[in-house]
């Protein structure tokens, strides 16, 4: 074993102080075509001299017979060729192998597929899966760091095939490595697929996490003023603080993107008046914060929806625990002007949490309100307010094409008696002609 090294890629972000990031590798094969062994592209590269052989304690999962030794070489490795075997295990250590398969010129980041005889294997019964590289440093990957199953180099250091009877060396609890028995394919390669990284822990509770046009994250508290506020830079795996200066805060406001890529926060919390008019707007670009004009209606709980022309519509949101911001405004970053639109009433739409709003290839803005399981259509040049149909209570939607909206779950509401989420229907609206 030499250095080791985290990998971490970030692709999806929770909300959460402790949070698993989503970066690119394999997932799991299905247990018929894996014997033993792991088919997941562990977080951590590992390497080994070349002539350094190191074996893998694993458990099988199955009877059975397997013709394929799997294992994945990281990108770096620099080894000619692979050799990978299949040890008996004596008293928690390697005895004596049982075969041994190996390939030349290993594809390196990727899975590599190495045809041995038949071998049988028996559930429950332990065994050790060993590698050997030749011709330069093979590189691979494993758990790392501590607390994993177990794994050892052997005593010998200049091996050009694995040895009959294994000799013991150094050992350690970082297992397990990628690499796995079986009798199919094995998984996609990283670039195609996806894997969990390593758990990080956040010094904030990210309220709201918006992904910037430059690549990184903003990241907003809550329930503090000013509210705590930060960048996550996927690509360096850092933080970086960004507080917004204007003492605010910005719990459960309405976030949305200009197009020109800033990030405007509409409306928030005040522990004195319940909602804020306050907006502010972060620039990814110069990492800073500057004031918009205030709305003319305090909103909590409101929603923000960019139209076609860059303005930007804000619908409902409290302004008191009893009232509520019921004639929607619109912002135009020409003029940093919010403007009325008195001619729509949106009294339907009091959502505890947010109204659900899409802008529709018609420039229409399609509103749901969960909470009573209705829909709306609002025209902001027409100041018009249209009902659009019903559906069930309290579920989620995601507009994952233009004018194309998937509304699934639902249930009772969350003071009722029942499960909120009890319902199963995914309906399914499409806004195109609505």
């Amino acid at each position: 074993m030499a250095v080791r090294a985290m990998i971490r890629r970030v692709g999806v972000l929770s909300a959460i102080v402790s949070i698993s990031l989503a970066m690119l590798a394999g997932f799991p094969r299905t247990a018929s075509a894996q014997l033993l062994g792991d088919s997941t592209v562990n977080p951590a590269g590992d390497t080994d001299a070349a002539g350094q052989s190191e074996a893998f304690q694993t458990t099988a999962s199955s009877t059975g017979s397997f013709n394929t030794l799997n294992v994945y070489v990281d990108s770096s490795s620099q080894s000619t060729q692979v050799i990978v075997g299949l040890y008996s295990d004596v008293n928690g250590h390697p005895g004596s192998l049982l075969v041994q398969g190996s390939t030349a010129n290993p594809a390196a980041g990727a899975w590599n597929v190495i045809t041995v005889t038949p071998t049988q294997v028996t559930a429950g019964v332990t065994y050790w899966i060993a590698v050997l590289g030749t011709g330069g440093t093979l590189a691979f990957r494993d758990h790392c760091c501590g607390g994993g199953s177990r794994m050892e180099n052997s005593a010998q250091s200049n091996l050009s095939s694995l040895p009959a009877t294994w000799q013991s060396g150094k050992s350690w609890n970082d297992g397990p490595a990628s690499a796995f028995a079986g009798t199919a394919a094995p998984p996609p390669p990283p670039d195609t697929v996806g894997q969990w990284s390593s758990v990080m822990n956040w010094p904030l509770v990210a309220i709201h996490s918006i992904a910037l046009r430059t690549g990184k994250v903003l990241l907003m508290d809550g329930w503090t003023q000013p509210n705590p506020t930060q960048v996550f830079d996927p690509a360096t795996v850092t933080l970086t603080s960004a507080p917004n200066p204007f003492g605010l805060d910005i719990f459960c406001s309405a976030v949305v993107t200009l197009a020109d890529g800033r990030v405007m926060v509409v409306g928030g919390s005040d522990p004195g008046t319940h909602s804020i008019k306050a907006v502010t707007v972060f620039d990814p670009a110069s990492s800073t914060w500057t004031r918009a004009a205030d709305m003319n209606m305090a909103r909590w709980y409101a929603t923000a929806t960019e139209l076609g022309d860059g303005r930007i519509v804000a619908i409902s949101g409290q302004i008191t625990q009893t009232t509520w911001a019921d004639t929607p405004e619109i912002y135009d970053p020409a003029t940093d002007r919010w403007t009325l639109l008195s001619g729509i009433n949106t009294s339907q739409v009091h959502e505890e949490e947010y109204p659900l709003s899409f802008l529709q290839p018609n420039g229409k803005i399609f509103t749901i309100a969960p909470m009573v399981g209705l829909s709306f259509l609002l025209d902001a040049n027409a100041q018009t307010w249209t009902p659009a149909g019903g559906t069930l209570k309290n579920g989620s939607a995601t507009m994952y094409r233009p004018g194309k909206i998937l509304y699934s779950g639902g249930g009772t509401p969350l003071t009722g008696q029942c499960h909120p989420c009890s319902h199963q229907h995914r309906p399914y609206i499409h806004c195109e002609k609505g």
